[in-house]
């Protein structure tokens, strides 16, 4: 062979093997990504993992999909501050990961360097993973008040006779989770309702059946940037970049009026997206990912972080009352 087809050869070799080092997984979504922050939600247990020396354990002897096959004589040291982790920080361990415990919120620096027990030998230049635990995501919902048509009473819900000139609100969702996290990053599932229907002269007591419509963000097509199917007419996601912690999704009402000459009652509710399992709450795409290293890649059950606060406000148009008629003793009474 031609030395200038060897060095084509081993060019091509060099570049298979520096691709395979860019893209390498360890298990099912485990990437390398040592250059930027990692986040992961509060309380929510994780684990890091490290690929081995491709010299000290070589393919196909190490299989990265279900990383087995590492040679029996590595050993990885971690070192960080303020986390809980197994193995404990300082101390080598024949495992190429590590476990960290019920993270509290915070900004943290892991290091690892692989050694082996057999040449003595260290690496000298640790690998370093910048991690931000950040709180479980908060939903919380509101409506205006400012309407010019209505006078509405006292706290939700909120209370008015109708007008003679009917008008719309506007509702919104407030998502609290990190001032930190990147506007990519900011995608959540959940839903939102919209219930209208008549109530007694109580007000508390349903008239009837309501009707419910329900927009749904599900964990497989989250409210984010650039969501399809797209949000419906006259919906507004805003989700903030770094700086500001809340991101808001805002719509308006129907036109509030009275249905069937009754008082009529519109709700607007946070629920639960329609894939996100039986606890009721949001699933954040952190929250969501933290999840899955919770369960250490066992098949994934999604837990929603349970809503706290304002989840459900109301609207009640009143009928004007109609004055009967005058009842008296008739004139012919005695006549």
């Amino acid at each position: 062979m031609k030395k200038s087809t060897w060095m084509k050869l081993a060019f091509v070799i060099i570049a298979m093997f520096i691709f395979a080092g860019a893209n390498a997984q360890i298990l099912v979504n485990y990437s390398q990504d040592n250059a930027t922050t990692t986040y992961q939600t509060t309380g929510k247990s994780f684990r890091l993992y490290v690929m081995p020396d491709p010299i000290y354990s070589p393919a196909p002897g190490y299989d990265a999909a279900t990383n087995v096959g590492y040679n029996v004589d590595s050993r990885w040291t971690w070192v960080y501050a303020g986390l809980t982790g197994a193995p404990l920080t300082g101390a080598a361990s024949a495992n190429n990961w590590i476990t960290f415990t019920n993270p509290a919120a915070g900004n943290y620096s892991v290091t690892v360097a692989e050694s082996n027990n057999v040449t003595g030998c260290v690496d000298g230049t640790p690998i370093t993973q910048v991690i931000e635990v950040i709180n479980a995501p908060l939903a919380v919902i509101g409506g205006s008040t400012g309407n010019v048509n209505y006078t509405w009473t006292g706290a939700s819900p909120y209370t008015d006779c109708l007008p003679t000139t009917t008008g719309t609100e506007t509702i919104t969702v407030t998502i609290t989770e990190d001032a930190d996290l990147p506007v990519a990053f900011r995608s959540y599932a959940l839903a939102i309702t919209q219930s209208v229907g008549n109530v007694l002269p109580d007000l508390a007591t349903a008239d009837g059946l309501p009707v419910v419509t329900t927009w749904d963000y599900p964990t497989t097509n989250k409210l984010k940037t650039g969501r399809v199917p797209a949000i419906p007419g006259g919906h507004t996601w805003t989700p903030n970049d770094v700086g500001v912690a809340t991101s808001t999704y805002t719509f308006p009402t129907p036109a509030l009026v009275v249905i069937g000459g009754k008082p009529t009652r519109y709700t607007f509710s946070i629920a639960q997206a329609s894939d996100a399992g039986a606890t009721v709450g949001i699933v954040s795409a952190v929250s969501q990912k933290s999840d899955f290293d919770f369960l250490l890649n066992a098949a994934g059950t999604i837990v929603p972080n349970a809503y706290v606060g304002v989840t459900s406000i109301a609207y009640i148009v009143l009928p004007a009352p109609v004055t009967g008629p005058i009842y008296h003793i008739s004139n012919t009474y005695a006549y």
